[in-house]
């Protein structure tokens, strides 16, 4: 069975708190003329998650199986990589991975 990006991050999220990981997500929310919108400043793309515990800052872009970052998020995942900042593109698939990634 196929997992939605939104039953995924969840799921994320419950681990994460699990785990002890301080966590930052910007929620898109629909407007009453239909809009959708994410309450941020700057520039598009930037991750889904930004995960804080002791010394680890990581940041998380969740994707269902067959999602791909768009370009603008790609931007953003190679900016952060170039500071040698722990980046990761995670899928329902790679719960393993998560899971070491999250140890």
């Amino acid at each position: 069975m196929s997992q939605t990006e939104k039953d995924f991050a969840r799921a994320f999220e419950d681990y994460l708190r699990i785990k002890g990981w301080r966590f930052a997500h910007f929620r898109p929310a629909q407007k009453q003329n239909g809009h959708w919108v994410t309450a941020m400043s700057g520039d598009a793309g930037f991750p889904d998650y930004v995960l804080v515990r002791n010394w680890r800052v990581v940041f998380v872009e969740l994707k269902s199986e067959k999602g791909k970052p768009t370009i603008d998020q790609e931007v953003w995942l190679d900016a952060l990589r170039a500071t040698s900042a722990q980046v990761y593109v995670l899928k329902p698939s790679q719960w393993p991975l998560i899971e070491s990634i999250l140890a």
